[in-house]
């Protein structure tokens, strides 16, 4: 390479897949200037390459609106966040308390990681069903532990009892599902020996060989998710070199804003090229940005009562956000023109937990009606209105269709339509000729009243049509004896839909009056009864049925008992 007399080179070394030979890094710590910096041949190869996606190679992202995101790997064993909570010193990163370098029980869980129940096909399944359109997966985390079996470390899937390619498995089962495939990879490395060292060199071989095989093994990837950097300057990391390996192999593909991200390593902002095609909020919604394309990593699960922003990966503590809570996510960022990235840990045997799998299935029953106001849509051009927001799209004609989200999801508190109010849009300049309300996504809705009012719009919905408020309460009685059955289902719970429209009906929550003899009443509790309620729904107009199933607690089952009154609240949204 061709070097300039003020630099000095730390080592030179030849990483076998990327052909790279000589790479100079300067003294200086916090400059970079890659031209004056590196082997001057090896730049201008680099830029005879567009590392930012155009337009056109955005257009899927920004139609998709919805994806999967799987944090998953040995950690799921212990039931810890993945990486997190692994108890060992983050080199150059965020204090974790602890001063040694391993966490013999989370390092060593890989020995007994056997997901035998592991079928990505299902997973996909529920990904379809849910209206998921991509699918993103851990292949490598902070922890190092790749989900596929590499050349360049021991620390993988190949050295566990289950032996099998995880990340191929997936990456067919998404490929043959009809989605787009995405990998995570982490370049921040909390146990590879080399990493951020005097010998970073050799950690570079290892990062620039692994990105090489999961971007020449698993056919099309169409996202690369990275997840930042530790303390550090760019100067360590060759970014542009790695930029032009990642298009060399994948023309087409998306790379998010975190892989050039380091923990204060650099002085000013990064040059245009390095800031990746996305931007990335984590476990929060976005403002409005129709700028650049951006998605929300959101997770469907929680700890209750911990500090974390959400459960990455598995545990059995935590509990699924309320399917409204989920909607409300994706009806917020459709009309602010991002995504919803929502993720799953799944167990240690290679399975989704079903409540949280639950979740995103009733948010593709909700989405099914409405999908043509949710995909391949822009945000606005109403933005944070009182009543919601808005996306539209644009016909080859030219004709331009407003889809208006009049939700008390995304409604300002206290200012949510009610009852038959009519909505008040302005007039921004468009001109509108119909307004309609969707009614099974077929384009063959209900028609609106639309008149122009001076400066603004005002669309008085069809008679007996009723803006929905959030929710209704329906409160049945039921009296059960235990006997020797441990269940009972009551059927012919109805709910009644003024609207005649066709409703997604959730079940938001149930509380148990229990009425027991005195002699069991101080033992039983509404923790000894389970009790479940599933939607059986079909036809626009008329009564729902809701069979509810109640199970007792096996010891209770010979003893006899009344269960009083069940007070059911159900979700309406429209």
């Amino acid at each position: 390479g061709l070097v300039g007399s003020e630099m000095c080179i730390r080592d030179s070394f030849r990483m076998q897949p990327m052909a790279e030979g000589l790479v100079v890094l300067s003294p200086e710590k916090n400059v970079f200037s890659p031209v004056a910096d590196r082997d001057l041949i090896n730049e201008a190869v680099n830029r005879l390459f567009d590392f930012k996606a155009s337009d056109e190679q955005l257009k899927w992202f920004r139609d998709a609106k919805f994806g999967l995101f799987v944090h998953w790997n040995p950690s799921s064993l212990l039931e810890r966040e993945i990486s997190w909570e692994r108890n060992a010193t983050r080199p150059k990163d965020s204090a974790s308390g602890h001063k040694n370098i391993m966490d013999f029980e989370y390092d060593s869980a890989h020995r007994r990681f056997n997901p035998k129940q592991y079928d990505p096909r299902k997973w996909m399944s529920v990904a379809k069903k849910s209206g998921m359109k991509y699918a993103v997966l851990t292949t490598k985390h902070h922890d190092s532990f790749s989900n596929f079996p590499s050349d360049y470390d021991t620390f993988t899937i190949a050295n566990t009892p289950y032996g099998k390619d995880i990340v191929g498995q997936f990456a067919a089962a998404v490929h043959a599902a009809g989605l787009r495939l995405g990998f995570y990879y982490s370049g921040r490395d909390w146990y590879n020996p080399y990493y951020l060292t005097d010998q970073h060199y050799r950690y570079l071989e290892y990062y620039f060989g692994q990105i090489s095989e999961l971007l020449t093994r698993y056919g099309q990837v169409d996202v690369l998710w990275f997840d930042s950097l530790g303390n550090s300057s760019l100067n360590q990391w060759d970014p542009r070199t790695m930029m032009r390996r990642i298009k060399q192999y994948q023309p087409d593909i998306l790379v998010n804003n975190r892989m050039n991200g380091t923990r204060g390593g650099n002085k000013g902002p990064l040059p245009d090229d390095l800031k990746g095609d996305f931007l990335t909020p984590e476990c929060k919604l976005g403002p409005f940005n129709d700028k650049t394309p951006w998605e929300s990593c959101m997770t469907v699960a929680d700890i209750p009562g911990t500090r974390w922003t959400g459960n990455w990966s598995y545990t059995s503590k935590a509990k699924a956000k309320p399917v409204e809570t989920s909607i409300k996510f994706l009806i917020n960022n459709t009309v602010k023109d991002g995504n919803l990235l929502y993720n799953i840990g799944p167990t240690p045997l290679g399975t989704f937990d079903p409540k949280q799998a639950e979740t995103f299935l009733a948010m593709g029953k909700w989405i099914a009606p409405y999908r043509e106001a949710i995909y391949n849509t822009r945000g606005g051009p109403y933005k944070d209105q009182p009543w919601g927001g808005s996306c539209y799209k644009t016909d080859r004609r030219g004709k331009k269709t407003v889809y208006l989200h009049v939700s008390p999801l995304i409604a300002q508190q206290g200012k949510e339509l009610k009852g038959s109010e009519p909505l008040f849009i302005k007039d921004i300049g468009e001109k509108f000729t119909k307004a309609t309300v969707i009614v099974n996504g077929s384009g063959n809705g209900k028609a609106a009243k639309l008149e122009k009012e001076g400066a603004q719009y005002k669309i008085t919905l069809p008679a007996g049509v009723e803006n929905v408020s959030g929710s209704t309460t329906a409160t049945i009685s039921v009296t059960h004896k235990g006997t020797e059955r441990k269940s009972v289902v009551v059927q012919d719970i109805t709910i009644r839909n003024p609207n005649g429209l066709s409703y997604t009906l959730i079940t938001d929550s149930v509380n148990i009056v229990l009425r027991a003899p005195s002699s069991i009443a101080a033992e039983i509790t509404a923790a000894d009864i389970r009790l479940s309620a599933e939607l059986n729904y079909s036809g626009v107009t008329g009564v729902v049925q809701l069979p509810v199933t109640v199970a007792v607690a096996d010891k209770y089952k010979d003893s006899v008992y009344e269960l009083g009154e069940y007070k059911i609240s159900v979700m309406i949204q429209k």
